[in-house]
C-alpha cells in the first residue's frame, strides 16, 4: 500500500510539473498565494519562475525575429514584382513620350512616391536626338526639364552617386528638378542617368563612370520619405534601365 501511495505521488508530481511548464504564467499570477509554501528564503520557486520568464522572453524574441524575416521576404518579393512590372512597361511603350510617362506613373504608384520627373543635360538632348528639334513634347511639361551640363554637374557631382536632400536643403533649386510641384516636395532622391560605359569607351572616354546624361527625380511629400541612410540600389537599377531604353530608342537601326 505504501508503495502504491508513493507511485501515485510521483505521478501527481509529474503531472503538476508538466502543467506548470505548459502554463508558466500561473506561478507569476499566484506567487502571493503560494509564498507560504516556499521553504525559508523562497529561492526554489523564485528560481523556477525566473527560468520560465527567461524562456518566455527568448521565445518572444525568436518569434519577433521570424516575423521580421517574413516581412522582409514579402517586401522583397513585392519589390521584385514591381521591378519587372516597370521593366515590362518600358518594353511596351510605343514612343518616347509614352515611355517616360509610363515610367513616371508606375514609379509613383508602385513605390508610393509623391512626384517623379526627369532632368536631362543639354548634351543628352542634342547629341542623342531624343526629341524632334530638341524640344520635349507638351505632354511632358512639368515632368521633363533640360539643364546646361555645368549646372547639372554642380548638383549631381561627377562620381555617379545618388543625391538625397531633406527639408530645406536644395529647396532653392527644386524647381529645376520638379517644376511647379517643387513646392510640395519635402525630401528628394536624385538618381543619376549615366551613359553606359560601352558607349562611353566608343567616344574615347576611359573613365570608370559613364557620362552624366541627367537625373531621375523622386520627390517625397514628407521629410522622412527619402533619407541619406536609404539604399538606392534598386532605383539606380531602374534609372539605368530607363537610360538604356532612351538610348536604344534613338539608336540608328541597320
Amino acid at each position: 500500500m505504501a508503495r502504491d501511495s508513493e507511485e501515485k505521488d510521483r505521478f501527481r508530481e509529474a503531472d503538476v510539473l508538466t502543467w506548470l511548464q505548459a502554463n508558466p504564467d500561473f506561478l507569476r499570477r499566484h506567487l502571493k498565494e503560494l509564498s507560504p509554501l516556499l521553504p525559508p528564503g523562497g529561492k526554489v520557486l523564485s528560481l523556477e519562475v525566473g527560468q520560465l520568464e527567461r524562456f518566455r522572453a527568448e521565445n518572444e524574441e525568436l518569434r519577433n525575429q521570424l516575423d521580421g524575416m517574413l516581412h522582409r521576404i514579402r517586401r522583397n518579393e513585392s519589390i521584385y514584382q514591381a521591378f519587372h512590372l516597370i521593366q515590362g512597361s518600358f518594353l511596351r511603350a510605343m514612343d518616347m513620350e509614352s515611355l517616360l510617362l509610363t515610367a513616371f506613373h508606375n514609379l509613383e504608384r508602385v513605390f508610393d512616391i509623391c512626384r517623379v520627373a526627369l532632368t536631362l543635360s543639354e548634351h543628352a538632348v542634342t547629341s542623342l536626338g531624343l526629341f524632334p528639334e530638341n524640344t520635349p513634347p507638351p505632354g511632358l511639361a512639368d515632368r521633363l526639364f533640360v539643364l546646361p551640363d555645368e549646372r547639372l554637374r554642380a548638383v549631381m557631382g561627377t562620381e555617379g552617386r545618388s543625391i538625397i536632400r531633406v527639408g530645406r536643403e536644395g529647396a532653392a533649386e527644386r524647381h529645376l528638378f520638379f517644376g511647379e510641384a517643387g513646392g510640395l516636395i519635402r525630401s528628394e532622391a536624385l538618381i543619376p542617368l549615366l551613359e553606359p560605359l560601352a558607349s562611353s569607351h566608343e567616344t574615347g572616354n576611359t573613365t570608370t563612370v559613364g557620362r552624366l546624361l541627367g537625373s531621375l527625380n523622386l520627390g517625397g511629400a514628407t521629410p522622412s520619405r527619402f533619407l541619406p541612410s536609404d539604399a538606392t540600389d534598386l532605383v539606380q537599377n531602374l534609372a539605368d534601365m530607363l537610360c538604356l531604353n532612351l538610348i536604344h530608342r534613338v539608336s540608328p537601326r541597320p
